[in-house]
C-alpha cells in the first residue's frame, strides 16, 4: 500500500445515495483507508444533518473510523454570521449532536465541535467613501450592527481607512465612522473578501468561546473531539487575521483532543508559513489536518494541470506529515466538481491517488503525451477504465 497517512474527507453531493456511499466506503477500505471525515454540515440544514447522521451510522457499521459534527451557518448567508446573541443557539445545537453521537457508544467516532467559526464573523465591504471626516461603508448583506458597535476594518487602500472603530448605523447595509479628512475617496481598493469583523466577538474572544464549548461537549460526549481552524490564505492570513497565531497564543485545552487545521495550499511560501506554526507551536499528538488539499484556483494551477506534478507534490507533503506524526484528511474524495478532489469529471481518479495508494484501475483519457511519459514513471499502476460498482451491503 502507498504512503497515505490519515484519512479522506467525504462531501455528499446531489448524486449521492446510500448505495453510492456504501460503494465508496468499500472502495476506500479496499485501498487500506479506514478513516473518513464527513464534511461538517450547517446545523440549521436539518436534511443535510440527517444525511450525515445516516452516513455516520453506515460507515461505523462497515468498520470505518468517523469524524462527525455540525457547524454554524456559513457567513455568506445573510444574517447568519456569529454574534454573541446567536452563540447560545449554536451551543445548544452542538450539544444536541454530541448527545446523539454519544448514544452510538463507539470509540471509532470523533466529534467535531465546529468548523472554521473564526471566519464566520465577517461581512464583506463593497464600498468605502468619505465626506469630511465621515467615512461610509456599504456591506453586501444587512450587517446587523447597532449604534456604537465596534468593527475592525482591514485591507483597504489607502490604509488610513483600516483600524478599529465605533460606528453609527445609517441603514441595514451601511454605517459610518470617523477618519482623517485627507483620505482619498472612494477607497482605491477594498478587500475582495470579508473585510470587517462585524460582530461583538473579538478574534481572541471566539477562541475562548470555542474552548469553553469544548468543555461543555466533553460533559456530553466522552470520546475524542476535534475543532477545525481555517489555515489556508486568505482564511488564516489576510482577510481573517492571523488565526493560527491566535491559537498558538491561546493554546489548546484538554477538552479538544486534536486541533484540526483546514489547509488549502496556494503557494509553497504560504505553506511554509502555516506549517511552521502547526509543526512547532503544538504537540504533534494535539493536531491534525482535518482538511488538506492543493488549490487549483491560485498558485498551484500547474500541478492541477499536470498529474505527475500533482502526484509529486502530494507525495512530498504526505511524507512530511507522516514524519511529524500529523495525520491529514484529504479534501475531497466524492465530488468530481470540486477543484481539490480525487474523483475526476470523467469518473476516473487522479494519478496522485493511484501513486499514493497503489490504486489498480483509473481512467485518464485526456492526458497529454508529456503526462503519459511522466505517468509511466509511476510504478505498479494498471491503466484501465474504472467502474464504480454499487454495493448493497
Amino acid at each position: 500500500m502507498g504512503s497515505w497517512y490519515g484519512g479522506i474527507n467525504y462531501n455528499s453531493n446531489t448524486g449521492n445515495t446510500d448505495n453510492s456511499f456504501i460503494a465508496d466506503m468499500h472502495y476506500l477500505k479496499s485501498m487500506g483507508i479506514t478513516k473518513v471525515r464527513l464534511n461538517i454540515p450547517d446545523y440549521t440544514k436539518t436534511s443535510q444533518v440527517a444525511t450525515y447522521r445516516n452516513y455516520t451510522v453506515i460507515a461505523l457499521s462497515m468498520g470505518m473510523y468517523v469524524i462527525y459534527g455540525v457547524t454554524h451557518p456559513n457567513n455568506i448567508n445573510a444574517g447568519k454570521w456569529i454574534t454573541a446573541s446567536q452563540w447560545p443557539a449554536y451551543v445548544s445545537a452542538v450539544l444536541a449532536e454530541a448527545a446523539w453521537a454519544a448514544s452510538l457508544d463507539t470509540p471509532d467516532l470523533e466529534f467535531q465541535i465546529g468548523n472554521e467559526l473564526e471566519r464566520q464573523r465577517y461581512v464583506k465591504i463593497t464600498s468605502l467613501t468619505r465626506s469630511g471626516t465621515t467615512a461610509t461603508a456599504q456591506t453586501d448583506y444587512p450587517h446587523q450592527l447597532q449604534n456604537g458597535s465596534t468593527v475592525v476594518i482591514r485591507f483597504a487602500t489607502p490604509s488610513g481607512y483600516n483600524g478599529t472603530y465605533a460606528i453609527a448605523v445609517t441603514g441595514p447595509s451601511s454605517f459610518t465612522f470617523t477618519v482623517s479628512s485627507s483620505l482619498a475617496t472612494p477607497a482605491a481598493t477594498i478587500s475582495s473578501s470579508y473585510g470587517i469583523n462585524a460582530t461583538d466577538i473579538s478574534d481572541m474572544g471566539i477562541v475562548t468561546a470555542i474552548k469553553d464549548l469544548a468543555v461543555s461537549v466533553k460533559g456530553v460526549f466522552p470520546g475524542d473531539t476535534t475543532y477545525s481552524v481555517p489555515a489556508g490564505s486568505p482564511d488564516a492570513y489576510g482577510n481573517y487575521g492571523n488565526i493560527p497565531d491566535h491559537w498558538a497564543t491561546a493554546g489548546v485545552n484538554a477538552e479538544i483532543t486534536r486541533l484540526g487545521f483546514n489547509l488549502y495550499e496556494r503557494s509553497d511560501t504560504e505553506f511554509d508559513k502555516i506549517w511552521g506554526i502547526i509543526a512547532t507551536a503544538f504537540p504533534a499528538n494535539k493536531v491534525q489536518l482535518t482538511e488538506w488539499g492543493l488549490d487549483s484556483n491560485n498558485g498551484l494551477v500547474a500541478a492541477h494541470n499536470d498529474e505527475f506534478l500533482y502526484a509529486t507534490k502530494m507525495r512530498q507533503r504526505l511524507a512530511l506529515f507522516k514524519n511529524h506524526g500529523i495525520p491529514a484528511y484529504f479534501y475531497n474524495f466524492s465530488d468530481p466538481t470540486d477543484a481539490f478532489g480525487m474523483v475526476l469529471g470523467n469518473g476516473g481518479y487522479r494519478l496522485a491517488w493511484a501513486d499514493q495508494l497503489g490504486l489498480r484501475p483509473w481512467s485518464w483519457p485526456g492526458q497529454s503525451t508529456l503526462q503519459r511519459d511522466a505517468a509511466s514513471r509511476i510504478a505498479a499502476v494498471t491503466r484501465m477504465p474504472i467502474t464504480r460498482d454499487v454495493y448493497t451491503g
